[in-house]
């Protein structure tokens, strides 16, 4: 029963998830013809720093749907790990930048 739930818990995190991907896409689509429309002008104070933020958010979010949904891949029967080296140093200034100061 417990690994029904779970199944049918992850089975609607896969469909939300690409359920969100649409208006992601709108977002990101409205995101790319503000910045557009902004270029050649003097942007108000932070403008290009708050459309920056807003772009790394979407992304974030965006990331963070295709983890979603490749989540659910893991339950597929022929799901294999693989190991990999990481830069540690890299990742962790991934994570990071959008907390730095523009």
């Amino acid at each position: 029963m417990a690994q029904e739930r779970e199944r049918a818990l992850r089975r609607f995190l896969h469909v939300a998830a690409h359920e969100l991907r649409n208006p992601m896409q709108g977002v990101t689509s409205i995101l790319d013809l503000i910045q557009h429309r902004l270029e050649g002008s003097v942007p108000l104070p932070d403008q290009r720093y708050l459309l920056d933020m807003l772009g790394l958010e979407i992304r974030r979010l965006s990331t963070l749907l295709d983890e979603v949904i490749e989540s659910y891949r893991l339950d597929a029967p022929n799901f294999r790990v693989t190991k990999r080296a990481i830069n540690l140093k890299e990742v962790v200034t991934r994570a990071l930048a959008p907390y730095r100061e523009g």
